[in-house]
């Protein structure tokens, strides 16, 4: 063999030799890995063996294994059998099954039934509980019982005659009957009236109030035997002797509405509402009733045939009249009383009363204007008025008289208030019952009195009458900071002189010597300011004079009889009273022959 043929052969050694080597290296692996699976096997199976194998038994029941709400866990079979002859005893032997029913009651006498249960059958039961599977099986159970509660069920442990239990029960429901009542509504006692406890200042919490008294009705029911069988035997396995069975209803009574007996026996209240264009304001109304929410709540939670009361008391309005007025009538803007000194006068008095009537309460809103003859309108008999006296003092009678009183004291509330008199007429005397400068003289179609309200907001004029004294109050919502007056100022004095008229001694009137046929009234030449004072202080703070008027004197006429020489046939009386130098009318009266006498 040459060289290369050696060297060829020697190649082909190494190869084989390498090729040996790894298939023996891959032989070893998997030797390595067949012994690592067998080895993991063994192990899984000693750790099932180990688990399946039990602990050492205690001798005690499980936890968590309950008899009738009694834990028996942890408990030996004694200790077990105590406590259940403690909590359970000869219950269930002794004393009577009770199923109340609407209307009715069911009772089952264990002298009956037979009822008897088994506390020895119990406590073994409680004891075997996780100890009578397999292996696995109660280890599972002993795993459980240590998260979960287990209740042994009582009834396969009761000794009943189930015969005479579903004879019993078929029996009752048979005879059973029940009928359908609708509920009652009863309203007891008298309703008060809030103002009436208000005026006779009864305390509110001594008012007696009425109450509605209510029954729910009953429904009809209906019991199926099978199922209050069933129930019957739920109770007995709950140990439960005392229970209560829901029957289900065939026909129920009509569902009471709180509202719709609200709206039924009860009264809302209602807000006092002011007119957006006259500000008349209609009185609020107070309630009475109950609170719906509460009746709501007590008609839940009542049952059938159950009797409940709920008390009405007052319901107060959330606006009366005193708020709205507080918002626009609360101020007295001007206030005055008028009395009159001439005699009493019964026509005169209907006068003034049925004037006032037309006039009061009456309300201007801002810019709005009065107008005294537009209001009253022409004075007639038709129209309720008088034929009387007017303020002269002397017999002259026309229908309505006396009204320009009332005027007087309008204007002069009018003036103090700060409205504008857009038209008055002063009377032709001096009278008593205003100021000078404020009185105003009345007659439809000649003489009026217009004033316009110049204030912000609405004013309401009050006028009254009591026995010729007329009162009349402006109110409104003050604004001034500052008290207005009227006043005036007398700049001349117009002193009455004595006028006499001479007649004969026989004069077809039948006066006699010195009778006062007119009295004499002083005349005046007035000025009249609006005066403003500090609110504060009373200081006077400006001055203004409104307006210059004067009031006419009236002479005083006496009776003059001539006698004896100084008596003048009638030419000549006739030519001395026509040469006299004063004339005077008053009345609608004209006096003439009368010479002046200082």
């Amino acid at each position: 063999m040459d060289n290369q043929e050696r060297t060829e052969h020697g190649g082909v050694a190494m190869q084989y030799i390498a090729r040996l080597r790894a298939r023996n290296k891959r032989i070893s692996l998997l030797a390595i890995g067949t012994c690592a699976v067998v080895l993991v096997v063994a192990l899984s199976m000693m750790l099932v063996l180990l688990a399946l194998q039990e602990a050492p038994d205690d001798g005690k029941i499980l936890s968590n294994v309950y008899v009738a709400d009694v834990n028996l866990g942890g408990m030996t079979q004694d200790e077990a059998r105590s406590a259940l002859q403690l909590a359970l005893g000869n219950t269930l032997s002794t004393e009577n099954m009770v199923v109340t029913l609407p209307d009715d009651e069911l009772v089952l006498s264990p002298l009956d039934t037979q009822a008897f249960i088994s506390i020895d059958d119990l406590v073994t039961a409680a004891y075997q509980y996780g100890r009578d599977g397999t292996k696995l099986q109660n280890k599972i159970t002993r795993a459980k019982a240590e998260k979960q509660n287990y209740v042994l069920p009582l009834l396969d442990y009761m000794y009943l005659d189930l015969g005479y239990i579903r004879q019993a029960v078929v029996d009752f429901c048979d005879n059973y009957t029940s009928i359908m009542t609708q509920s009652t509504v009863i309203l007891k006692g008298e309703r008060p009236d809030y103002h009436t406890i208000i005026a006779d200042n009864i305390p509110i919490s001594a008012v007696k109030h009425q109450v509605l008294q209510i029954t729910i009705g009953s429904p009809q029911f209906v019991l199926d035997a099978n199922v209050l069988y069933d129930e019957i035997l739920d109770a007995y396995s709950l140990f439960d002797l005392n229970f209560t069975y829901a029957a289900p209803t065939a026909q129920v009574p009509d569902p009471l509405d709180a509202q719709q007996l609200f709206d039924t026996y009860c009264v809302y209240p209602a807000d006092a509402y002011m007119d957006g264009n006259t500000y008349a304001v209609t009185p609020e109304v107070y309630g009475y009733g109950f609170d719906v929410t509460e009746l709501a709540r007590l008609i839940h939670r009542a049952e059938y045939g159950d009797t409940f009361t709920i008390k009405l008391d007052f319901l107060y309005p959330d606006i009366t009249e005193e708020d709205l007025n507080v918002n626009y009538f609360q101020d007295v803007l001007a206030s005055y009383t008028s009395a009159a000194d001439t005699p009493y006068n019964a026509d005169r008095l209907v006068n003034l009363q049925v004037a006032c009537a037309a006039i009061n309460g009456m309300i201007l809103k801002p810019g709005e204007t009065f107008d005294f003859n537009m209001i009253l309108g022409p004075r007639t008999t038709d129209t309720g008025y008088k034929s009387a006296p007017t303020y002269s003092g002397s017999s002259t009678n026309i229908v309505g008289g006396g009204i320009s009183q009332i005027a007087s004291a309008l204007r002069y509330c009018a003036m103090v208030s700060g409205l504008q008199i857009k038209e008055y007429h002063t009377h032709a005397h001096a009278v008593s019952y205003t100021p000078m400068g404020t009185d105003a003289a009345i007659s439809y179609g000649t003489e009026n009195l217009v004033f316009t309200n110049t204030t912000a907001n609405p004013i309401q004029i009050f006028v009254g009458n009591a026995y010729g004294a007329i009162t009349v109050n402006i109110m409104g919502t003050e604004q001034r900071n500052y008290i207005q007056r009227v006043e005036f100022e007398v700049t001349e004095t117009l002193e009455a002189e004595t006028v006499y008229q001479f007649m004969t001694e026989n004069n077809v009137y039948g006066y006699t010597d010195g009778y006062q046929l007119q009295s004499g009234l002083t005349g005046y030449v007035i000025q009249v300011y609006s005066v403003h004072y500090d609110l504060a202080t009373g200081e006077e703070i400006s001055r203004t004079l409104v307006d210059t008027c004067s009031y006419s004197r009236r002479n005083e006429i006496i009776i003059r009889i001539e006698h004896g020489e100084d008596a003048m046939n009638p030419d000549e009386l006739q030519k001395k009273q026509t040469t006299a130098s004063v004339c005077q009318t008053y009345g609608g009266c004209i006096v003439y022959f009368a010479r002046i006498s200082k």
